[in-house]
């Protein structure tokens, strides 16, 4: 009776010896899998495919397992000189959607991972064998589709509606990625605001947020007068009537002025709005001398000025050349505009045969 106790008791004892055994070992176990993934807050990439090692740096008491899960593929490389923004919990839904238990594993280090691609590195042909032919009429909504966004960029920036000129060529394997974007934003460049300007473009892509560097042309068309407010046909031009401006769109075939000394004591003869350009048909010399109006005609010889009244017959500024009808006999003479409401003839001396 005693020895089968015994016996039963040695049986339960090694039962629970054995029970303990193998919490122990399955303590052991756990820990000897459980790896840490401390995140980097920037990285940069060489290959076409970013690795868990790319991301983060994995440490654990199993080196062999620490490498190989550092070899686990996440996600394409984003395209040559662009980045791409990865969250720490983006990093654990990959993990876990290839199977690996993240209840096992610690994460540190930075909650979000700027991904960066090399230009001089990158494998071109791996990237370009999976980017689709851009058609030249993508290239160029793209193109347009930067320059408006740097416009808008510039003006917000400098607070001025100018008419800026941008000439930019997004690069062929990005083109696509801008055309799918959601949402361009574009920042940089600096004073002057013009010639060769640098920008970042950042974008919301099906990948997550890119941004990658952009660079244009800024140029602004030559400033020509333009009026400051709205004039009526036949006003004369004084010197807060008008500006120089840029403007984009010049009519065509009009010849624009570029100096308000041209324009000035002038006389309008057609009306125009505020911001107009002036060009050289729109203004002419104002009238010294009106249809009607009663002159005064000089006759000038060497030594001898004579004076008498005429009326004139038409309108006249200075220089111009109007038809006088006399007084006093109503024949009519010419006689060259020069003042208000004077003209002047020029006698010749009688010579003898």
């Amino acid at each position: 009776m005693n020895n089968a106790r015994n016996q039963l008791t040695v049986r339960t004892l090694n039962a629970a010896q054995l029970f303990a055994i193998a919490a122990i070992v399955a303590a052991g176990t756990c820990h000897a899998g459980a790896a840490e993934f401390k995140l980097r807050a920037d990285c940069k990439v060489t290959a076409a495919v970013v690795r868990l090692s790319d991301l983060a740096e994995v440490t654990g008491a199993d080196s062999q397992q620490c490498q190989q899960l550092g070899k686990i593929e996440l996600f394409p490389s984003p395209p040559a000189n662009t980045k791409r923004f990865v969250r720490a919990r983006e990093v654990q839904d990959l993990l876990t959607s290839r199977g690996v238990n993240m209840a096992s594993h610690k994460f540190s280090g930075a909650v979000l991972t700027v991904v960066n691609a090399k230009p001089e590195t990158f494998d071109v042909r791996t990237a370009s064998a999976s980017q689709p032919v851009i058609s030249e009429s993508l290239q160029k909504k793209v193109n347009r589709r930067v320059s408006d966004a740097i416009v808008r960029s510039l003006r917000s920036t400098t607070g001025h509606e100018e008419p800026w000129q941008v000439a930019v060529s997004v690069p062929e394997e990005q083109v696509k990625l801008v055309s799918d974007a959601r949402e361009i934003k574009i920042t940089g460049g600096q004073k002057p605001w013009i010639g060769q300007q640098s920008f970042r473009l950042t974008m919301d892509s099906r990948s997550g947020p890119l941004a990658m560097p952009i660079e244009a042309n800024i140029t602004l068309p030559e400033a020509i007068l333009v009026t400051t407010h709205p004039m009526a046909r036949g006003a004369i031009i004084r010197a807060d009537d008008v500006e120089l401006r840029s403007v984009l769109n010049q009519q065509a075939g009009a010849e624009p002025m570029f100096s308000a000394a041209d324009a000035v004591g002038k006389e309008l003869v057609k009306s125009l709005i505020g911001g107009q350009a002036l060009d050289t048909g729109s203004i002419r010399a104002p009238n010294l001398v009106k249809k009607g109006d009663v002159v005064t005609v000089y006759a000038r010889s060497a030594g001898l000025t004579v004076k008498t009244q005429g009326k004139s017959r038409d309108d006249g500024s200075s220089g111009d050349l109007v038809s006088i009808e006399s007084l006093t006999d109503k024949s009519v003479f010419y006689a060259r505009v020069s003042g208000r409401q004077e003209a002047e003839v020029f006698a010749h001396a009688t010579t003898a045969r």
